[in-house]
């Protein structure tokens, strides 16, 4: 075959061209329920295959929307007007610092060094090893990273869809023991959604990114009416315990951080 023939028989790949997201924009409930729908949907297929993420947030998530000849300002009023079609899909990327760990890996007993939660570096990072734990379970990790940016995007609409705020709990639950698997978050959500009259889905939000929501369990609980608190009240995560807080505080200073880290990996706890 000559040198000319071997270029010509080579293969290519067109790949769609998807864009960043802006849940911000988003302005019905549907819209809500669609993201949280289709990344718990992609979540639980990864840990189904036993992939970990591992650097969840906004900026490693599209929607199936791009115009190549659009500004990055004009793009979000096209993001806009895909979300109104209702035709939204999103999926996660950049698995740089993902893993993919044997088939028969337990996804609620996983265990991996508590130093591997120092790898990624984003907003919605969990709590988890910066107590100098000596192990974590990446697939609770995640989890929770999910969970913390619904809590950021999300928490202006839990008067409109109370389940939200018990789900925001049960991903993020500062015991990751007690965190849902991805799977049964999107079974939890699934059956929530479900039970939402179609008026509510179609109901107007107006969202705003909130820090306050990802510090405080009570600023999105407060939200919800009396008679909605004490419905959702079983799902909702109990307050840190004192110990925690303390050891949250000694632990900014690098040094203490270290000893912390060498004594519970040496008494493995």
């Amino acid at each position: 075959m000559s040198e000319q023939s071997k270029e010509e028989s080579f293969p290519f790949l067109v790949m769609p061209m998807w864009g960043s997201i802006y849940p911000e924009r988003m302005q019905r409930v549907q819209e809500i329920v669609q993201f949280a729908r289709c990344t718990l949907r992609g979540l639980s297929y990864l840990h189904r295959l036993r992939i970990v993420h591992r650097d969840i947030c906004d900026h490693n998530i599209l929607v199936n929307c791009h115009s190549p000849g659009a500004t990055l300002e004009e793009f979000p009023e096209l993001f806009d007007a895909h979300l109104r079609s209702d035709n939204a899909v999103y999926a996660f990327i950049d698995f740089g610092q993902s893993l993919q760990l044997p088939p028969d890996t337990s996804i609620t007993d996983c265990r991996r060094p508590g130093d591997e939660t120092g790898i990624a570096m984003n907003l919605f990072k969990p709590w988890d090893g910066c107590l100098g734990e000596p192990y974590y379970n990446p697939f609770s990790y995640d989890v929770a990273a999910l969970g913390y940016l619904f809590r950021y995007y999300f928490a202006e609409a839990v008067s409109v869809f109370p389940a939200l705020a018990a789900l925001f709990d049960r991903m993020t639950d500062f015991r990751s023991s007690c965190r849902m698997t991805a799977q049964e978050a999107l079974e939890w959500f699934e059956e929530a959604v479900a039970q939402l009259p179609l008026d509510r889905l179609e109901a107007r939000v107006t969202l705003d990114r909130s820090f306050e929501a990802m510090r405080d369990e009570g600023f999105y609980w407060k939200k919800l009416s009396s008679e909605d608190q004490v419905i959702w009240s079983q799902y909702r995560t109990p307050p840190r315990p004192l110990w925690m807080r303390l050891l949250g505080l000694i632990t900014r200073y690098r040094l203490v951080f270290r000893m912390l880290c060498y004594v519970r990996e040496l008494l493995q706890i």
